[in-house]
Formats: structure tokens, sequence, C-alpha cells
């Protein structure tokens, strides 16, 4: 099954439902190669190491600036941050 999508999320209660499922993806898929990160500090370190990278990684940089980089970052780019650290390593 494939994990939420986090281009979906625009608002609030989307980003909550995104949470939920992101943990019940969690839940079905942790043994799979979906997730890289079974503990929470692993998960945690990954997000930082994610967004210390994302300069250098081409395809993330221009959407890390509209979404993450603002005054104000967007719900997406929230949700944005939660997809990378399940994968980033």
């Amino acid at each position: 099954m494939d994990p939420p999508n986090p281009d979906a999320v625009t608002t609030l209660r989307e980003f909550i439902s995104y949470l939920e499922e992101l943990s019940r993806h969690f839940e079905r898929e942790r043994e799979g190669e979906d997730w890289q990160h079974w503990e929470i500090g692993d998960y945690l370190e990954a997000m930082a190491a994610w967004l210390r990278g994302t300069p250098v990684l081409t395809d993330a940089r221009a959407e890390r600036e509209r979404e993450i980089e603002q005054e104000r970052p967007t719900w997406r780019g929230v949700a944005m941050l939660f997809d990378a650290a399940r994968v980033y390593e």
C-alpha cells in the first residue's frame, strides 16, 4: 500500500488526516522497504538530515524554498518533512 501523499495537504485538518494515515501506513508497512526508521529518534534525525541535505538535492531545493522556508511554512511543507523522514537516511 502506498504512503499518504503530502501533496494533498493544504489545511490543518488535512495535515491531521495525513498524520493519522501515515501512522496506519507505518503499522502496516514497517517491515517492508517503505520505512527506513523504526525508532522515533532515528526518524527525527532523518527529518533533520533531510533539512540539512536539501540545499544540495536539486529536486527538493525549489520545493523546500516554496513550502518550508517561508515566514510561515505551509501544511504541505510540514507534511513533506514527515514524508521525507520516512525514507531519508
